[in-house]
């Protein structure tokens, strides 16, 4: 599998995702695999994203807090 069938694929079970939400997908998903191929198979292709959309969100989440935080301090 290279990023292209991915990509389709990713286009396929997402029909409505946009050009670069799919990219980035692609992006996120490719550097969370070892090995392309095991992708292949919907269940683990589903699997990877649910959890490397969790890690964005807790990332992106944490990544909040710590500006909040910053902000508290340069306003004391």
């Amino acid at each position: 599998m290279n990023l292209g069938d991915l990509a389709a694929r990713i286009e396929r079970l997402q029909p409505d995702a946009e050009p670069r939400d799919v990219a980035r997908l692609c992006l996120l998903l490719s550097n969370s695999v070892n090995d392309l191929t095991g992708l292949e198979d919907d269940d683990v292709l589903r699997t990877a994203w649910t959890e490397t959309g969790l890690r964005l969100q807790f990332a992106t989440d944490q990544h909040a807090a710590m500006t909040e935080e910053l902000e508290q301090l340069a306003r004391s």
